[in-house]
């Protein structure tokens, strides 16, 4: 079971490192379900079944002029296998589930155009009534079939990536020549051992079904929400009062400096030294204790 979490200060939360590289946002982009909440100490556990995007791809091959579904013919066996166990982990857990099934039949290009067309369609068809009467697809899941007929050009990228293909240079440019693919085809046939090579190695790839299907994966996830105290609220300055019966101070202003005329100046009351004193006049002015 993945578990990551969360700080959470008043109504602002963020996220932690987690315990993995993907858990932190794996319910973002998913979807999810909440199963349980509870606490522990001071942290919040949420429990959520997240589903996660997936995609199966599945190519099973074909002999030319066939919808038949052939388990021996080029790695198709492996193919089933795979699709095989991939369904039976849907039938064995219920919290995984398929979203769309796509099958496109194909078949390449060589032959008449009106019977690669059917060909192709028949091997979608063929391969849709398969899965329906092997895992019953249809009843369960969205199922869609197309069908397409390779061209030519898909050809030429296949032969400009195969450099054992014979005579490489001519045989790109008869593939780069604008003519009919009727024509295209002539002309390379007109190379006994290059059609040889290309109805051997090449043109058998792009006879085929290619299967998609959508799924989503359960995985459980704890998601911990840390819960922090909240933060004390700062005491306001009290502001000060005046206080009632208030005694006057008195202002002292400077008007004059005087000699003392006395022997002994600092017996008047407005001696400030031995030899000086000051002249001053009192104001009186409420003042606060």
């Amino acid at each position: 079971m993945k578990r990551f979490f969360t700080l959470l200060f008043g109504a602002t939360a963020w996220l932690a490192l987690p315990t993995t590289a993907t858990a932190q946002s794996t319910i973002a982009k998913a979807d999810s379900v909440l199963l349980s909440e509870r606490t522990e100490g001071d942290e919040r556990i949420s429990e959520y079944r997240v589903h996660t995007p997936e995609e199966a791809d599945y190519s099973l091959h074909y002999a030319i002029s066939s919808s038949a579904l052939n388990k021996s013919l080029n790695g198709n066996e492996a193919e089933m296998i795979d699709l095989k166990n991939l369904v039976q982990g849907f039938l064995s857990d219920t919290a995984n589930h398929v979203k769309q099934v796509r099958i496109k039949g194909m078949a390449s290009p060589d032959g008449p155009m009106a019977l690669n067309k059917s060909l192709a369609a028949h091997r979608a068809a063929a391969m849709k009534a398969y899965l329906d009467q092997h895992y019953h697809f249809s009843k369960q899941y969205p199922v869609t079939t197309s069908s397409e007929v390779a061209t030519w050009a898909g050809v030429r990228a296949a032969v400009a990536a195969d450099k054992a293909v014979p005579k490489q240079a001519a045989v790109l440019a008869i593939l780069d020549a604008k003519q009919t693919p009727q024509q295209t085809e002539a002309a390379l046939k007109q190379h006994p051992e290059v059609w040889a090579y290309l109805a051997k190695q090449i043109l058998p790839a792009m006879r085929k079904v290619e299967l998609e299907i959508d799924y989503a994966v359960a995985t459980l996830v704890e998601h911990a929400t840390q819960i922090a105290p909240p933060k004390p609220q700062p005491v306001a300055e009290a502001k000060a009062q005046p206080q009632p019966n208030a005694q006057p101070l008195a202002e002292v202003v400077v008007i004059e400096e005087v000699i003392s005329p006395s022997e002994d100046p600092c017996r008047e009351a407005w001696c400030s030294s031995p030899q000086r004193g000051v002249i001053v006049d009192m104001t009186f002015v409420e003042v606060d204790y």
